[in-house]
C-alpha cells in the first residue's frame, strides 16, 4: 500500500493534528440487513446485544417506522429531516444504495462518518464525506420529556 505508507512518513511523530487519521470505524454490522442495529446503537447509546434482546428481528432489517417506536420504548423520539434540512450531530441518515435498498451510516458529535458496511472498516471516520453516499433522509434524536 504506497499511499498509505507516504502518509504515515509525512506525519510527525507525537502530533495529535493527526491522530485523526489512526482513527477506526467503530461500527460492524453482524448481517446482512443489520446495518440499522449498529446505527440505532450508537445513536440511542444502547449496546447491540440489548436492541436484539428487545428486536430479535432487527437483525434483518427495520422500517424507519419501526425505529420510531424502538426509540420510543427507550425514551427518545426520532426527528426526520429530509435530505437538505439542517440537522444536530450526532445522527443516522438512510442511504439509496439502489432503487428500493437501503443502507443507515452514522454520523459522530465530531463529524465522522461511521459505516457498518464491512468494506468501510479500514477508513478513518473523518476520511468519508457525505458527498460519497446518496443520502434519502437523515435523523435525530429528541427526549420525550423534552416535548
Amino acid at each position: 500500500m504506497i499511499r498509505g505508507t507516504f502518509i504515515w512518513s509525512l506525519m510527525p511523530e507525537n502530533d495529535s493534528q493527526f491522530e485523526w487519521l489512526l482513527q477506526s470505524q467503530k461500527l460492524r454490522q453482524q448481517s446482512e440487513m443489520g446495518c440499522g442495529v449498529c446505527v440505532f446503537s450508537a445513536l440511542l447509546n444502547l449496546s447491540e446485544e440489548q436492541i436484539l434482546a428487545d428486536v430479535p428481528h432487527a437483525k434483518n432489517g427495520m422500517t424507519l417506522d419501526q425505529w420510531c417506536e424502538y426509540a420510543k420504548t427507550k425514551g427518545w423520539e426520532l426527528i426526520v429531516h429530509q435530505q437538505g434540512q439542517k440537522h444536530t450531530l450526532p445522527c443516522a441518515h438512510l442511504h439509496e444504495i439502489a432503487p428500493g435498498y437501503y443502507h443507515w451510516i452514522y454520523q459522530a458529535e465530531d463529524s465522522g462518518i461511521h459505516d457498518p458496511n464491512p468494506s468501510w472498516q479500514h477508513y478513518p471516520p473523518k476520511l468519508v464525506k457525505l458527498s460519497f453516499y446518496k443520502i434519502k433522509l437523515t435523523v435525530t434524536l429528541k427526549k420525550l420529556s423534552e416535548m
